[in-house]
């Protein structure tokens, strides 16, 4: 179902069924006040509204949201850089450097690189089939690659 609907419309339809289940359970504190033979039951229905509310919010789905957007705004950054080498406004070096790091910070977040960027990292550290761990890890191992690699081009 989640596939059939916009991702703001999952949102409204989430956010309002998680407004209906707290409405349930109010309902259901009031009634356990009124008759004691009906506690267990009630108790029983408020554990499974806790459950639903608990199952609902599905932290794995959160983290690859917020990964697919920090994957997105590292491919504007490594777009911006591309924009600022070709309009001269960095050097070589510079361009380089920089689109390795962004490069390796996409691949930390777990976004599948594009044949473009796995390219330029084969060209730029001799390295294939990059996959980026906790950043900072491989830094200063693919930097001393990269300028290596500069300056046997100059």
């Amino acid at each position: 179902m989640k596939s059939e609907l916009e991702p703001e419309e999952y949102e409204n339809t989430k956010k309002e069924t998680l407004e209906e289940l707290a409405s349930f359970e109010r309902a259901l504190k009031e009634f356990k006040g009124l008759d004691v033979i009906l506690m267990d039951n009630v108790q029983r229905a408020m554990q499974d509204v806790q459950n639903a509310i608990k199952s609902s919010v599905n932290t794995q789905e959160i983290r690859r949201n917020f990964d697919d957007i920090a994957a997105t705004k590292i491919r504007e950054q490594l777009k911006q850089v591309e924009r600022n080498f070709n309009l001269g406004k960095i050097d070589k070096p510079t361009f380089i450097k920089q689109s390795l790091l962004l490069i390796e910070e996409l691949s930390s977040t777990g976004a599948v690189l594009t044949t473009e960027e796995q390219q330029f990292l084969d060209v730029n550290t001799g390295k294939t089939n990059f996959v980026g761990t906790k950043r900072g890890d491989v830094d200063d191992r693919v930097l001393k690659i990269a300028e290596g690699k500069i300056k046997e081009a100059n």
